[in-house]
This record gives structure tokens, sequence and C-alpha cells, in this order.
């Protein structure tokens, strides 16, 4: 008999030795995603069993695990659960429990022996981040004692929580010693197919390299058949199977298996090669191999016995026949059987007819139910894989019964995509059972309830709402209260999630109408709060209030300390922004203080996040900042070590910027940047480090951020996202030149922001107008012959602005927040500007103002002015203090495109000004081959920081941080933390 296979790989070389270049890189702490593609046949899984034998002849770990063509998408994290057994068998699950770290009850449910040891239940309240982090936490402990290879095949099957767990793996990878290896067929790759997002996705982790396995030439194809003989091809041979396959190895070998059936009688198309094989075979070996061809993967011996109409030792022989005849192989770390190649096995499925497929999906379902150790699935999708089975045999009411069972186990790991499908074939199933509700344990509208909460998880939000339509119609907003409110109020969040604002509010104002005659309770408070946070979102914040303190009684009433929370805070921040800082904060903390004791994750980030924010625009910076540190330390603790707080984080950076502390910004900010966050903290991100680049004169990078946050903004439509971006937009046209553009960015914020109580935003957008108008009347009035009409024109566009920003200022009533205030003097001192005036004094009180908000960028911005407008009354001695304060605070900053025209102006006006020294423009050499993140990580670590208080400072974990140090260490030659110090400040690597 011929050998199907090659003693070695043919054709592949150049494809092995990229991969062992990024091992190579992986092994180094460059983490490297490698993506395999190739049709059907092409050669990727002998590529990868090839390179997985090397590496781990090379000391890695390997965790692999594959994607099921089982109801494809169906299976949720089949390859992760695959290659977590293996893991556990290796070290045990104490060892697999220690390497998760904190979260491992979250692997617990993906796999229940985790678990055996352990008396508590795993929380149902956590989330998919928690999981993905538990993953992350894993492989990055597994490579602390040698280099992890991660390989998961068959990609083109994967469902959709697989696909987002690869994707937050690669892009939040930083330093870890993993490599991550992914094959898929690239013949499955329709249009519209997930997995084409998914690698978009990975290419643009920057950590991405690919390769696609084409067909081989005809010279490596005779390799490959010489191979396969063991010798030289006879005769045209090699040439006849080359012309039939393609160069397609899968095909060769098959098509050099079948001269066993005569040279005659070698079919043309190759399914009929592998149809031809089978059908030589004896008939007590094709009923085992259609048995295994539909139960869709690996099978056990016990459930071929229970299927199979064979004596177990004629079974025993037959498996043999399949064996040995290459058809079926045995995988030895589970004592099961597959077929050799997925292609052998579609030929065989898809000539059962239709009788028999179905025949044996029944038997394989009974079999399994009966018994569910004889199924190689792990217990989370047993009840998918029922499904699919008792549905192929059209037995449709246990079809619904599993498919409600598999929905609600992936609901239990965050699985929602999975859970959707299962949903939906109960849903296409349930009008064909005539007992649906006691078959699925659950009445239609639970069941579209649950079907709309999968949906809104897994993306689909327009379906969701629709599914909440079909009850509402059914049920009527006035004929059961309780319920019509709820599922309002669920409404209301969708549509916010799909951006749909004014529908949102309207069916949380429903809800409150069809609510108002209940008793109270938790879910009347919950709805008025969501109310109430809708309308905060939307900047209805005095609306927000009411709606807050109605439920903050609702909730007290009922005793609902989560409800009581959620209303406080909301509370909190329209309080603040409307005129009362103090109620606000204090409520903000007591909602802080709730959700530290009830511990929920969403609610704490929230609260932490927004208390930091109400004390960043009162004026509390630094402790704006330690609540933002606080509050990522709580993330910490309740199991988000690496991901979560990302508004904290966003919170952090902002303040830092606003404190002039730049290069600690765009430090925290890229770091947060590199990791897998949500679009709306992103954003945040991204708007802060726009605002440094522009304030350091970057102006193309920040034009292409400002771009990517803009399309983040569009997706979002919030007016929250709106102000700050426009802002940004018209200062970069302004220090362009631009103002005609810079106006009209102008225009269109306060446009975007018209709808609510968004004072903040439109004053910044006011003095941003208000400053393009003053420079470009100055401008004209410049002119050899001044065109009186034109300045007259820019004149009247400034006059409007500033009578929007006195309206705008006086939303805040009694007690305009301190930002507020200055951002107001500020327009008041521009258009004074505008109009002609010098009003030396009018400035130095702005720069006051920003001075004693800790606010260095704009008290530098009006002390320039101040200089100007002592220049333009001719006393150049006044002028002189303003303006090197100005130049001296815009060079300790960065902020060069100030300090430029600060000292332009100074140089044409014959001012002397003390600028203060101002380090040069290129770094200190250094000769150690320091990262940038070294270098500050080594700034923090010369002033006697531990590991913890540097992680601390930076916003990340406690480990990167020890990382950083042992590197840094290492390149210094430095034996301790103290010596570490001394030789970078003899080098000049940090201040003395």
């Amino acid at each position: 008999m011929t050998l199907l296979s090659a003693d070695r790989m043919v054709g592949r070389e150049d494809q092995l030795a990229m991969l062992r270049d990024a091992f190579g890189a992986a092994s180094g702490g460059a983490p490297v995603a490698f993506v395999v593609g190739g049709e059907a046949g092409s050669g990727k899984t002998r590529l990868l069993r090839d390179f997985t034998a090397w590496v781990s002849g090379h000391g890695a770990r390997v965790l692999a695990g594959g994607c099921l063509n089982l109801s494809a998408g169906d299976m949720a994290y089949a390859p992760l659960t695959e290659a977590l057994r293996r893991l556990v068998r290796e070290l045990g699950a104490p060892a697999v429990r220690r390497l998760a770290g904190r979260n491992w009850r979250e692997l617990g449910l993906l796999l229940p022996v985790l678990m055996e040891e352990d008396q508590q239940e795993p929380s149902r309240e956590g989330t998919q981040r928690r999981l993905f982090e538990a993953v992350l936490h894993l492989l990055d402990e597994l490579g602390e004692t040698g280099p992890v290879l991660f390989a998961v095949e068959n990609l083109q099957w994967a469902d959709r929580s697989t696909l987002d767990l690869l994707v937050f793996l690669i892009r939040t990878l930083q330093e870890e010693r993993v490599l991550v290896v992914l094959t898929y067929r690239t013949d499955d790759l329709l249009p519209g197919h997930m997995l084409r997002g998914t690698l978009a996705d990975i290419e643009l982790s920057g950590r991405c390299r690919r390769c696609e396995l084409a067909r081989l030439d005809r010279d490596r194809h005779r390799e490959l058949v010489a191979a396969i003989l063991g010798g030289d091809p006879p005769g045209d041979l090699a040439d006849r199977v080359f012309d039939r396959s393609d160069g397609n190895p899968f095909f060769t070998e098959e098509l050099i298996a079948a001269r066993d059936l005569g040279e005659q009688g070698v079919p043309i198309a190759v399914r009929d090669v592998v149809l031809a094989r089978i059908e030589a075979l004896s008939e007590p070996a094709q009923e085992v191999l259609r048995v295994v061809a539909t139960a869709g993967r690996q099978v056990t011996h016990p459930l071929l016995a229970r299927v199979c109409d064979l004596r177990e030792r004629e079974l025993r022989r037959t498996l043999q026949e399949c064996v040995g005849r290459q058809i079926l192989v045995v995988e030895p770390s589970r004592q099961t059987y597959g077929y050799r190649h997925e292609l052998a096995r579609e030929a065989v499925y898809a000539e059962l007819l239709p009788g028999d497929r179905s025949w044996l999906h029944g038997a394989i379902a009974e079999a399994l139910t009966e018994d569910p150790a004889l199924s190689q699935t792990d217990s989370l999708n047993l009840a998918a894989e029922l499904a699919h089975h008792w549905e192929q045999a059209h037995n449709v009411p246990q079809a619904l019964a599993e498919s409600v069972r598999g929905a609600a186990a992936a609901v239990s790991v965050f699985a929602y995509a999975e859970a959707a499908r299962q949903y939906d074939r109960a849903l296409r199933l349930w009008t064909r059972v005539p007992d649906a509700e006691d078959r699925a344990g659950l009445a239609r509208e639970d069941l579209l309830v649950r079907a709309a909460d999968a949906y809104r998880w897994s993306g689909r939000i327009s379906e969701a709402v629709g599914l909440l339509d079909e009850i509402l119609a059914k049920l009527g907003h006035d004929g059961e209260a309780a319920r019509a409110g709820t599922l309002l109020e669920r409404k209301g969040r969708y549509l916010w999630e799909l951006g749909r604002g004014e529908e949102s509010l309207r069916a949380y104002e429903e809800a409150t109408r069809v609510l108002s005659g209940e008793p109270p309770s938790a879910e009347v408070a919950w709805t008025r709060a969501g109310y109430a946070t809708a309308l905060m979102q939307a900047g209805h914040y005095r609306a927000a209030i009411g709606q807050s303190e109605e439920a903050l009684r609702i909730a007290r009433l009922v005793g609902a300390r989560a409800e009581e929370g959620r209303a406080l805070n909301t509370m909190g921040v329209a309080l603040t922004l409307t005129g009362a800082p103090e109620a606000g904060t204090a409520a903000l903390r007591t909602a802080t203080d709730i959700a530290d004791e009830l511990g929920a994750l969403e609610d704490v980030f929230r609260a932490y996040a927004n208390l930091a924010y109400v004390l960043e625009v009162t004026g509390e910076l630094e402790e704006a900042l330690d609540v933002a540190r606080r509050g990522v330390d709580r993330g910490r603790d309740l199991g988000l070590e690496l991901t979560g707080g990302g508004a904290l984080v966003a919170n952090a950076a902002s303040v830092l910027v606003l404190l002039g502390r730049w290069n600690e910004a765009e430090e925290v900010a890229g770091a947060a940047s590199a990791r897998d966050l949500p679009p709306g903290f992103d954003f945040y991100l991204q708007i802060v480090r726009s605002e440094i680049e522009i304030g350091r004169g970057a102006f193309a990078a920040a034009e292409e951020r400002l771009n990517e946050a803009g399309s983040v903004a569009a997706r979002l439509d919030e007016p929250q996202f709106a102000g700050p971006l426009h802002v940004l937009w018209a200062e970069l046209a302004l220090w362009r030149g631009q103002h005609a553009r810079a106006l009209g960015c102008v225009d269109n914020g306060l446009a975007a922001t018209a709808h609510g109580d968004h004072g903040g935003f439109a004053l910044r957008l006011c003095a941003m107008g208000l400053r393009v108008t003053a420079d470009e009347a100055r401008r004209l009035r410049s002119l050899p012959r001044p065109d009186q009409a034109e300045i007259d024109q820019v004149v009247e566009v400034g006059a409007r602005l500033l009578s929007q920003a006195e309206a705008a200022a006086l939303g805040a009533e009694e007690t305009p927040l301190p930002e507020m205030s200055a951002t107001l003097a500020l327009c008041r001192a521009e258009s004074a500007r505008l109009a002609g005036r010098h009003d030396v004094d009018a400035w130095e009180a702005v720069a006051e103002s920003w001075l004693s908000l800790r606010r260095p960028y704009p008290a530098a911005y009006a002390r320039w002015r101040q200089g100007e407008a002592a220049i333009e009354l001719g006393d150049r001695l006044a002028a002189a203090e303003p303006l090197g304060e100005a130049a001296r605070i815009a060079g300790r900053i960065g902020a060069e495109p100030l300090r430029a025209e600060v000292m332009a102006m100074a140089v044409a006006a014959r001012v002397s000004v003390d600028a203060g020294h101002r380090p040069p423009p290129q770094q200190v050499p250094d000769p150690f081959g320091l990262t940038r993140r070294e270098r500050e990580v080594l700034r923090h670590l010369a002033q006697g920081q531990s590991n913890r208080q540097i992680a601390r400072a930076l916003f990340i974990t406690e480990k990167t941080a020890s990382v950083h140090v042992s590197h840094i260490m290492t390149k210094l030659g430095a034996a301790t933390r103290g010596v570490a110090a001394v030789t970078a400040r003899r080098h000049g690597l940090v201040d003395p």
C-alpha cells in the first residue's frame, strides 16, 4: 500500500522559515500573530504540525485547538476549550488555576474540571472581558518559563466569541512571549464572511504577519510525488497527477493512493477519488466512516459502538482497516478517531442519502442524550451539538429544547453571538412544535426577551429592538404596566446604543409614563435612573436631575442599593454641570461608596470615572488624578487587571494634559491605546493625544488622529463627543492659518451641541471662534488698504459668538464652574482684542484665573496676549514679564508653536525677555538602547519609586512595571535600583 503522506514537507520551506522567524521574535518578548491562509488541501495542517514539533523541541509550550465544521459558528470557544483541556492534562487543574490569575473561575465556566476542588460557585456577574483577561494572564504566566505557541486551526468555522477573543489577545499583547498562529481556508471566505472583518482587525494590530500557501509548481509537485512514493515516480505518473491535482498537495496524495485501485480507474474529480477509495473498503468500514462523517468531529470508540451495528470485535477490526488505509487517524491524547482530512469527511457526508443522514443524526443524538460522556464536546457546547443533530434528524421538539438550553449555556460564558444563533434556531422552530412552551421551559415572550438580550450583546441591536416591538405590540403598553415599562426601558437602552437618541428618549419617557401608576419597586427606580442617564448623555442636565431625584426616592424607599447608586451617579454629573458642584461631588462620592460596596464592575468604573470628571471640571485636578488611579486599582481588585478602567485612564490622561504634564499624559494615553478598549474610551484617548500633538506642533499627526476620532464620534453620535472634537479641529486650523476653516469648525461644533445643556463645550468653541476673529481682524487692519466692510463683517461674527458665550454662561445659574468662569473671561478678552482694544488688565486676570486652576497652557496663552496688549500700548517694559513667563511655561511643557509666537513677538517689538533655559530639541544621547517607555519608567525609578508606585503613576500593571525595571537594569548593567538611578543621572537620562 502507498503511503499517503511524504516523510518530509515539500514546497513549504519558506513558510516554515517565516514561522520560525516569528517564533524568534515572540521568544524575545515581541508577540506576533501569524496568519496562514490557503485553499483546502494546500498543506496548512501539515505545516502547523511540523512547526509545532519544531517549537516543542525548542522549549515552547504549545496550546492548540481547532474550530469545528459542526453547524459552523455554534460551538462557543471550541478551540480554546480544546487547548485548555490539553493543558490541564499536562499540568493539572491547580496549576492552570494559578496561571490564570484571579479570574480563573471564568475559565472554570468553560472547563468544569477546573472547579472540581473549589466550593465557591463561579460568579455569573462577570464579563466577557474578565474571561479574556484570564486567557491573557494564562499566556503571560506560561511565557515566564518559556515561549508560548497558541495555535488555532480552521478559523473559517470559528464562532464569533472565539474571533473576538483572538482579536483581543492580538491587540492587547505587549511584551508577552507569545506567538499566535491561525490558519484558515481561503476558498471558504465568501463575501460577508465574518472572518474577513477579523482578519482586517488583526492586520491593524501592527504585529500581524501573513502567508498564503499557493499550489505547487510542476517541479515541486514532482518532488512531492517522489517523497510519497519513496523514489522517482514511474513514467509520466507525476505529470498525469499534476494535470489532475493542479499542484494541490492533498489532491496529489489522494490521486496517488487511488493507483491501488488500478491505473485505468483513477477518476478525474478528486471527490470521486476519495469516494472510490472508500468504496473499495469493506461494508462495515464504510458504515463506520458514515457515522464519523455525520458526527462532524473526533469520535470516541464507545460512541461508535453505540451507533454502528457491529459487534465489538468486528468494530475493532473495521477501525484497523480504516486507520490502516489512512482514511481515519487516531488522536492519541484523547483516544478518538477522525478523518485524516476534512475534505474526505465532507465528501462522504455529501454522498449520504437523506434518509440515511437523518437516521444517523438521530442515532448520534439519542446516544449522546443517554450518555453525554460519549461526546468529545465539552459540557458547555453539548446542548448546541445535540440541537444540531436533532434538527438534522428532523426531531423538531428535541431540537427546540436543546437550542434553548444551548443558548443559556452560551450566555453563561458571555458567548452572546453563539447564544443568538441558538435563539435563531429556537424561534425558527417554535411554530412547528405544538407544545413549544413545555418543551422550551418558558413562554414565547420570555424567549423573545432572552433572544433580544443576546442580539444586543452580539451587535444585532436593530433586530433586538424588533423583538421587543413584537412583544410590546402583543402586550399593549397599558396591558401589563410593569412588564411593558421594563420592556420599554430596555428598548430605550438599545435605541441609545444604536445612536437613535430621540427615539431612545421617547421610549424612556413612555416607560416612565406606563410605570407612573405602579407601586415603588427596584424596577421602577431602575427605569427612572436609566431615563435620567439618557437625558444626561443627551445634554438635558436639568431634566436628568428631576428623573434622578425621583429614582433616588423610590430606590431608597424599597432598599434598592444598585438603583440608588445609579441615580446618584447621574445626578452628580448633572448637578455639577448645572452649577451645583458641591452637591454633585457629594452625590458621586456616595455613588462610589455604593459601587465599592456592591462590587459590580460597570457601576464601579462609571462611579469613579464620573467622580474624576467632576473633580476635573471643578478644578480639583490632583484629586481627580488620584480618584482615577484608585478606580483603576479597584477594577484590578475586581478582576480587570490589564484592560479595565478605560474611561478612568482617559480621565487621568486628560487631567495630566491640563496640568501641563504632557509627557506623562502621552505615556498614559499611548500605553492605554495599545490595549483593546471600547470605542468611547479610545475616542477620549485619541482626543488627549491630538491635543498634545497640536500643542507641540505635530499638526500632521494630529490631523490623522482627529480623522480617526471623528469616525468614532460619527458612529457614537453623542454631543459629548462632538464638542471636544470640533474644538481641536478649530485649533488645528487656527495654527495653520486657515481662519475660514477654523470658523467653520466652530459653527459645526456649536450646531452639534445646540440641543441640550452643553455650556462648557459652547464656551470653549466660542472662545476659539473669538480668537480666530480677533486674529483675522488684526490681519485685515494691518493691510495697506484695510477694507472696513470686511472688518465689520468679522466683528459681527465675533459679536454673535460673544453673545452665545454669555448665554451659555448664564445657563450655569448661580455658581458657574471655575473653568466656565475662566473661559467666559477669555471670551470677553478676545472680544476686546477683536474690537481693537488693548486691555492689559483683562488678560492679566484671565492668566491669573488659569494659574489658580493649575492650567499652564491657557495661562501661557493669556500671558502672551497680556504682553501683546502692553506692546500695543507702547509699554515694552510692562510686556517683558508676561512674555517671559509665557515663553517659560510653553518651553517647560513643550508647546513649541506658542513659544515660537511669543519669542517672535518679543524680537519684533525689541522686548528683552527671560525665556528660561530651553532644552535642546534632540534627546540626550542614550548609549544603552532604552525604549521610550523604559526611559519613562527610569524617570520614576530614579525618584525612588517602587514597582507598584511606578505602575500606578503610568497606569500599567505592577508586573509590566517589574519587567521594564528588569530590562532597564540589565541594559544599564546595574545590580541594584540605586546603581541604576546613579547611572541614569550620570548619563543625563533623568534630571539630577
